[in-house]
């Protein structure tokens, strides 16, 4: 473990800023290289290890905390489902930020699914059932901050035999309008009727 943990120092030491797409691996520094550092007695690998947490943001943080939430200019016409993972829900988590990103998003119908603090990381019976519940809000994309999460809702839909896109977070907020719609995804109702509108002029 020390040696992973000075491999991890050397290559993050020289950044100002580092971010990361997902809240387990921002919170892997505190939550787990810190403990081990001062578990062996190394004070100097521990502030090296602080030094370096104090400046790791998950994405969405950083977008809402520094950037103060900015409009991307995002543009994404589907029904999608987001994700709450119980991951993002916990202390270091980005908690409502991913929402509040997705709803600046043109185009996109967003609904929610799972229930706060509910985890759904591994299909066991009787309980995680996060992927159907995605089934069942009728969205055609689900999208969450971390990818295990969407690994879950692919292999529930992939099991169903329905047609679900997972995406992270950042593939919504990266689409811009030229961009246009996914291949092979429906367009959102709004989308839908926008379009008619037009057609019928």
């Amino acid at each position: 473990m020390a040696r992973l943990i000075h491999h991890f120092v050397e290559t993050f030491d020289g950044y100002d800023e580092i971010i990361v797409p997902s809240a387990s691996r921002g919170g892997l520094p505190s939550e787990a290289y810190e403990v081990a550092a001062d578990s062996v007695g190394d004070l100097g690998l521990l502030m090296d290890v602080q030094g370096i947490a104090s400046r790791m943001h998950e994405l969405t943080k950083y977008l809402t905390d520094r950037m103060g939430a900015p409009d991307l200019g995002a543009f994404f016409p589907h029904r999608v489902a987001y994700h709450r993972a119980c991951r993002g829900l916990r202390a270091t988590g980005p908690g409502e930020r991913p929402y509040e990103l997705l709803r600046q998003v043109k185009g996109i119908d967003l609904v929610e699914f799972s229930a706060h603090g509910e985890c759904g990381d591994f299909p066991t019976p009787g309980g995680g059932d996060d992927g159907s519940r995605a089934l069942d809000t009728g969205a055609h994309v689900v999208v969450a901050v971390e990818s295990s999460c969407l690994l879950h809702t692919g292999t529930w839909s992939a099991r169903d035999g329905r047609a679900m896109r997972n995406l992270h977070v950042v593939e919504i907020l990266a689409r811009a309008e030229e961009d246009g719609p996914l291949d092979g995804v429906p367009l959102s109702g709004a989308e839908v009727a926008a379009a008619s509108g037009l057609l019928g002029r």
